[in-house]
C-alpha cells in the first residue's frame, strides 16, 4: 500500500531523494493513522467502548445493513497503532539520514541569499546612501534580528 501510495507521488523524477521519500512516507503513515482513529472514534459514539470491543457487537449501517464491529474496532485501533509507530520509526530514521542537517543547511542558504540581496540593496548608488549609514546596517539587523527571535 505504502510502496502504492509513494510511486503515485513519483512525477517523472529519474532518482528519487531518500530524505523526501522518508519524509512522505512518514507523512503518509501518519495521515493513515488519523484516519484509522477517525473511523475507530465514529464505532466507539455510536457503540460505546464496552460494546465496540467487547463479545460480539453488531451495529445496524446507515443502509439498514447489520454488522460486526468488535473485530472492527479492535483491528482499527491495531492498524492505528501500528502506522503511528510506523512514523515514528520513519521519523527516527530521517533524524538519523540528516533531514534536519540539510534543512539547517538550507535555512543557512537562504540566509546569505538575504544578505547577498540586502547588501545589493544598499550598495545600489541609485539610493545615494552615505558610508556612515551603510556602517550602521549590521548594528541596526543584528537589533531587528535579536527582537525578531526573542518575539
Amino acid at each position: 500500500m505504502i510502496r502504492h501510495e509513494l510511486s503515485r507521488w513519483t512525477i517523472g523524477d529519474p532518482v528519487d531523494d531518500p530524505g523526501l521519500l522518508l519524509l512522505a512516507a512518514m507523512t503518509q503513515a501518519r495521515i493513515r493513522a488519523a484516519q484509522h482513529a477517525d473511523a475507530l472514534d465514529t464505532i466507539l459514539e455510536r457503540e460505546g467502548w464496552e460494546h465496540a470491543f467487547v463479545g460480539d457487537s453488531y451495529a445496524v449501517d446507515d443502509e439498514g445493513n447489520t454488522h460486526k464491529v468488535g473485530e472492527y474496532a479492535r483491528q482499527l485501533a491495531q492498524w492505528e497503532a501500528r502506522e503511528r509507530q510506523f512514523a515514528a520509526d520513519l521519523a527516527v530514521k530521517a533524524l538519523t539520514a540528516g533531514i534536519a542537517e540539510r534543512q539547517i543547511h538550507l535555512a543557512e542558504q537562504q540566509g546569505t541569499l538575504i544578505a547577498d540581496i540586502l547588501r545589493a540593496v544598499l550598495n545600489d548608488p541609485t539610493l545615494g546612501l552615505t558610508d556612515s549609514q551603510r556602517a550602521r546596517v549590521p548594528g541596526v539587523t543584528r537589533r531587528v534580528l535579536t527582537a525578531a527571535n526573542t518575539a
